[in-house]
């Protein structure tokens, strides 16, 4: 799929992913013996890796827009909806932006120690202005590559080599806000990577109550597991549960699906 933030561009007319899950919904609730729905927003990750934050959050909002249409489209009466994400990025917050300062914008402060000073772009070190928002590594590293000289990155980069960075670029008159802006990154590489902080979780419906504190990824399936009675049956049918008809491991997939099958 195209980026939300390219997808008006598409010849073919791509639907939006609020479009998608709406469509989805309507064709699996026609079967009364419930669903498991998946949907995921899998550019955040692809726009992330190539160091674009503007993209990265484009389809985040296209995400909760998502959202959205599942909560419009179901009732928590009978439907457990879990939001989450499989992993961190490096993307860092940094600085000390003043309320209101646009998120892709570079860092606006008052200034000074005591914060008194007049509004005004946050110098580094170096007397620089720097962005909100910056990855810990990533193709965004601002020395040259073999695809794009020394300085800011355009958005797409995918370099296979790079060459040492001699400081940082000015930043005071580049559109750090364009959707093709890529966020410095401290260490080059290719791709940027998977960070290593706990994810969120929210959730509503049938078993939410049970989403507080830390839980362990695997955790989630057995709230999914748990709030769909038809798929139960069919684990523990396939001998998976135990004896307090808990699955507590997966089924051997030919067998599960044969004893599907004969359903």
């Amino acid at each position: 799929m195209q980026y939300e933030d390219d997808r008006a561009k598409d010849r073919g007319g791509e639907p939006s992913l609020a479009e998608l899950t709406r469509a989805a919904i309507a064709n699996l609730s026609q079967h009364q013996e419930g669903f498991v729905l998946m949907v995921e927003g899998a550019r955040i990750d692809h726009a992330n890796h190539s160091g674009n934050a503007a993209r990265a959050l484009g389809d985040t909002i296209a995400l909760s827009d998502a959202v959205k249409a599942a909560v419009a489209a179901t009732s928590a009466e009978d439907t457990l909806i879990i939001v989450t994400a499989d992993h961190s990025h490096t993307l860092n917050f940094v600085g000390y932006p003043a309320r209101g300062n646009a998120i892709l914008g570079k860092v606006k402060d008052k200034g000074g120690e005591d914060g008194t000073g007049g509004l005004d772009l946050a110098r580094d070190g170096l007397g620089l202005p720097y962005t909100t928002l910056t990855y810990a590594n990533g193709p965004g590293y601002t020395g040259a590559s073999n695809q794009q000289p020394a300085g800011p990155k355009k958005f797409p980069h995918s370099p296979s080599s790079f060459e040492a960075a001699l400081g940082r670029p000015d930043l005071t008159h580049v559109d750090t806000e364009h959707v093709d802006y890529m966020q410095e990154a401290l260490v080059p590489s290719k791709s940027e990577s998977h960070g290593g902080e706990d994810v969120g979780i929210w959730a509503r419906g049938p078993g939410s109550k049970a989403v507080r504190g830390t839980l362990e990824q695997n955790t989630l399936y057995h709230l999914i597991v748990q709030a769909t009675p038809r798929l139960r049956e069919r684990l523990c049918a396939a001998g998976t549960c135990d004896a307090q008809g808990v699955p507590v491991q997966l089924p051997q997939p030919k067998k599960f699906e044969r004893q599907a099958s004969a359903k």
